[in-house]
């Protein structure tokens, strides 16, 4: 199986519950067999400006690359396992690369 370019390995987290009020909180339940995944993250600047006002500012998003036979959904998180961040994913999508074979390129939002 071929791979991306690794950045570290990260741990595949779904699943939620309800807490006293209602709200939904997310649950660090591991996805069997989906701990220390090989991929890449890689945070990125966007330039953007406030409608309301103009004023410019930068909103970081971050750029995940994994192998394809990894099961994501919206909604699931991954854990760094280095560092602890957890990202959560925003969008999927599969992507042919002849280098290192068809992959996940995620956009994420870090959540720690």
């Amino acid at each position: 199986m071929t791979r991306p370019f690794a950045t570290g390995t990260y741990t595949l987290l779904r699943g939620n519950t309800t807490d006293d009020y209602g709200d939904d909180q997310d649950v660090a339940t591991v996805v069997s067999g989906y701990s220390s995944l090989v991929g890449s993250v890689v945070e990125q600047s966007q330039a953007s400006r406030r409608r309301v006002d103009g004023t410019p500012r930068d909103v970081r998003r971050y750029v995940g690359r994994f192998a394809a036979s990894v099961p994501f959904t919206a909604d699931d998180r991954l854990r760094d396992d280095a560092t602890g961040d957890v990202y959560v994913v925003v969008e999927i999508r599969k992507q042919a690369n002849p280098v290192t074979g068809e992959t996940h390129r995620l956009i994420l939002t870090k959540v720690t």
